[in-house]
């Protein structure tokens, strides 16, 4: 009877430990399903964030874009008002040439007739000294105007390539930024799945060690058997 009441306790001590064992295993589930379930929910909102960052960079991106193709329409745009400018610079350089061939002509002229018309030569060739001075005069101004115009206009168009530059700069300096916060990302994510793997090897372990507590309590039970039945 002694030997019955203790193979009872014995039997009573091991289903309680057994319960126990069962509801620190399920407390241990639980806990790591929790902590899973936070980590995971943590980390998936940080990254829909970054994506919604993205997303509203790549649309600036793309406005930044569109501006710049407009802003490449108005070079090209002054590029052609340039090159119309050096067109009238030309055809004002060809005009002034046909000017002075013109005036070397009436200079041959001139000089054939010295004998003959002396004095109408002299007052030609007053005339004709005015007439060219005043046509160098202005040429001279026409082509400052173009000029001062065409400067004017390199100078805007500079200063719109600067601005592209600029915009340039930023945009990369955007996506480096974004790009580092990616990175940054994936790393907490690394370190959140080795944390998860170690807190399931060590569910594993205590499970084991569980197993094996179960089975040094299982001898005491066969031997006792073993005497009652002989």
């Amino acid at each position: 009877m002694d030997l019955r009441k203790l193979l009872e306790n014995q039997v009573v001590t091991i289903e309680s430990l057994r319960s126990e064992n069962r509801a620190d295993s399920e407390r241990h589930e639980i806990e790591i399903r929790e902590l899973k379930e936070s980590v995971t929910k943590s980390y998936l909102d940080q990254l829909s964030d970054l994506c919604q960052s993205l997303e509203a960079k790549e649309k600036e991106l793309a406005e930044l874009n569109k501006i710049s193709a407009e802003q490449k329409h108005e070079i090209e745009d002054l590029n052609e008002r340039r090159s119309a400018s050096v067109q009238s610079c030309v055809e004002a350089n060809e005009i002034i040439n046909s000017q002075q061939r013109s005036i070397s002509e009436l200079k041959a002229l001139l000089d054939e007739e010295r004998d003959q018309r002396r004095e109408e030569r002299e007052k030609s060739a007053v005339d004709i000294k005015a007439s060219i001075q005043r046509v160098q005069a202005e040429a001279e101004e026409e082509i400052k105007r173009i000029s001062d115009a065409a400067l004017r206009r390199e100078k805007e168009q500079q200063e719109i390539i600067n601005k592209l530059q600029e915009a340039e700069k930023k945009r990369c300096s955007l996506v480096e930024t974004l790009r580092s916060k990616l990175e940054d990302t994936r790393q907490k994510l690394v370190v959140s799945d080795n944390r998860v793997r170690q807190l399931e090897a060590q569910i594993r372990e205590e499970q084991l060690a569980c197993a094996s507590n179960r089975k040094v309590y299982m001898l005491p039970l066969a031997y006792f058997d073993t005497r009652l039945s002989k």
